[in-house]
């Protein structure tokens, strides 16, 4: 796959969803998805990370990016999630960016693979997903950031949820550098700042765990 992010970095400088969307439709009917997102979508998201603050227009691209994203994924999302039967997982965001794009890339990429998904958008504080378990049993949490987390999320949700919630817990993005002791503390497994990356060894974990509780049983 030739990488396509050049052309596809101008149509959202000419801010042109239409070509945005024909060539996405494009390669994901071509490529696996988490090959269109390793050489696609996740060069795009981190040229524009990586470009000064100050730079003009990189905010508006960066926030017509992320409404793209959201669009086009949410509507593949509906589609999926309606047939699929695989483990029930929660994609958490622990920013107070909405909508945060690696969710979506990663929501992409886990429902493609048949999960079945929780998403939460929006920022919520983590002890609460103590009651999304109970009532709708998860076989994972995935937290997912890009900024630094505040202190009472550190010091007071997360413990609270480690010590009352029994499922895996995992983290994705930027918050793995920033806060990758204070993670571990609590019990949360460290992934990848690459949604690509991050789906891999979480699918692989996941397949795992479900092969060796089938050899118990």
């Amino acid at each position: 796959m030739a990488a396509p992010d050049r052309p596809f970095l101008l149509s959202l400088s000419r801010f042109d969803s239409r070509y945005l969307a024909s060539q996405y439709r494009e390669l994901m009917a071509l490529y696996p998805a988490q090959l269109v997102c390793a050489q696609l979508l996740e060069p795009v998201l981190e040229e524009l990370e990586q470009r000064p603050a100050n730079h003009y227009g990189n905010q508006l691209e960066k926030q017509f990016l992320q409404s793209w994203l959201h669009n086009q994924l949410t509507s593949r999302l509906t589609q999926e999630q309606e047939h699929n039967q695989g483990a029930r997982l929660a994609l958490a965001n622990l920013s107070d960016t909405s909508p945060e794009p690696r969710q979506h890339l990663l929501c992409m990429l886990l429902s493609s693979a048949g999960y079945q998904l929780v998403m939460l958008e929006g920022q919520v504080p983590a002890s609460e997903l103590t009651l999304l378990h109970e009532r709708c049993p998860l076989q994972a949490i995935v937290f997912i950031s890009s900024q630094r987390m505040e202190t009472t999320q550190l010091e007071r949700e997360l413990p609270r949820l480690n010590a009352q919630t029994d499922c895996q817990r995992f983290a994705v993005g930027p918050i793995i550098q920033m806060h990758a002791n204070e993670l571990s503390a609590n019990g949360i497994k460290i992934l990848s700042n690459s949604p690509a990356k991050s789906f891999e060894l979480l699918h692989q974990q996941l397949s795992e765990q479900q092969l060796a509780a089938q050899e118990i049983s």
